[in-house]
């Protein structure tokens, strides 16, 4: 079935499909915990919660012909295991670019807080969108991946996890140049910030701390306020980093967000690191090397 709805026109068709037919390709699309299809397909087929499945026919590249499930790929899993290969499901079926398709996981998931930052992440890698391609950049750049857990990276590429404190970086830095005409050279600027911020920190710590998300977004605000680092300001600024932990700067913020009675939060207790990191950096700082920001006038208690 096919055809046109008041308002508008639909572009798939509502087929039948074995499950056998179908497939997710897992480069676009989010892969549910195991444990999560585990603990679904224990209750067995459940005819009531089976739904429709939305699916892409990708039309470009070597999964040309390909029945991907973009929206209901866990039922999918689940019908696999409890009634197997030969059930036919209802599909409501579109030609789509494999872009496309993974742009689709994308729109209908974003409302819904169910997909994680590396979810984002990779399918955003496949249809281009702007903030997880200048993230991609900035991580390329440093011969670092994205991923769903952190790792500093000795002997392999190093992992970074912290991708929803990447895209506030890569956001903050592109309304920063806005001053440029040029949208992609505003993007540039965005994956160059991106990479200044964590190869600070990886010079900071030789562990995955270096890419902690509160670390990342502090320092972050540091170079946008200070502008750009001289060498004896950047160097004075690793060493200020390096001489607490991740977890003392964090202690140190928490204590002082307390005393502040805010509401805490990440984006705040990582302004309050940024705050404890200029007074530190300045009170040791040689002649020359001090952060010049409204941060370094604020009075904390350490």
């Amino acid at each position: 079935m096919s055809g046109n709805t008041k308002g508008g026109t639909v572009n798939g068709r509502l087929e039948m499909h074995r499950l056998g037919d179908l497939m997710v390709l897992e480069h676009i699309q989010r892969v549910p915990r195991e444990s999560r299809v585990k603990a679904m397909a224990k209750h067995g087929w459940q005819e009531k919660k089976q739904g429709i499945l939305l699916v892409a026919k990708i039309v470009d590249g070597e999964h040309a012909g390909t029945l991907h499930v973009y929206d209901g790929g866990t039922r999918w899993r689940v019908g696999l295991r409890t009634v197997g290969e030969d059930h036919l499901i209802p599909c409501w079926v579109e030609d789509m670019s494999e872009a496309e398709a993974a742009e689709k996981f994308d729109i209908f998931n974003s409302e819904s807080k169910k997909p994680t930052a590396y979810d984002h992440y990779k399918v955003g890698i496949a249809y281009g969108e702007p903030h997880q391609t200048a993230i991609k950049a900035a991580l390329d750049s440093l011969g670092l991946v994205g991923a769903e857990a952190s790792s500093y990276g000795n002997g392999e590429p190093g992992q970074v996890a912290a991708l929803a404190a990447c895209k506030r970086v890569v956001d903050g830095a592109f309304k920063e140049h806005r001053h440029l005409e040029e949208v992609d050279e505003r993007w540039a600027k965005a994956s160059e910030r991106l990479a200044e911020v964590i190869g600070i920190l990886r010079d900071a710590y030789t562990d995955d701390t270096a890419h902690d998300a509160d670390m990342v977004q502090a320092v972050a605000r540091l170079r946008t306020q200070h502008g750009e680092l001289a060498p004896g300001v950047r160097r004075h600024l690793v060493n200020t980093i390096g001489s607490h932990t991740v977890g003392e700067w964090r202690d140190l913020a928490t204590r002082n967000i307390e005393n502040s009675g805010s509401q805490g939060g990440s984006t705040s207790r990582a302004n309050f690191i940024a705050t404890l990191l200029v007074t530190e950096h300045n009170s040791t700082a040689p002649a020359g090397a001090e952060l010049r920001t409204a941060l370094s006038k604020t009075p904390v208690a350490v």
